[in-house]
């Protein structure tokens, strides 16, 4: 499966795609469309990065 560092990361992170999907500024459909391919690893990075700062530890502050 392409970019299946991404999607363990949206797993671990308990953060759904649509989501991540608004914190890149796309539509889902459009994040679902690039997950189909295996991303260029500076896309990848920034990625994990959002992710990083935005997963379980930010949503257990509420």
């Amino acid at each position: 499966m392409a970019n299946e560092i991404i999607r363990d990361a949206l797993k671990n992170a308990g953060i759904k795609q649509w989501e991540l999907a608004e914190m890149l500024g796309i539509c889902e459909y459009t994040l679902c469309r690039k997950l189909r391919r295996e991303l260029p690893d500076c896309d990848k990075e920034n990625i994990l990065t959002i992710i990083g700062q935005h997963g379980k530890a930010g949503k257990n502050d509420g």
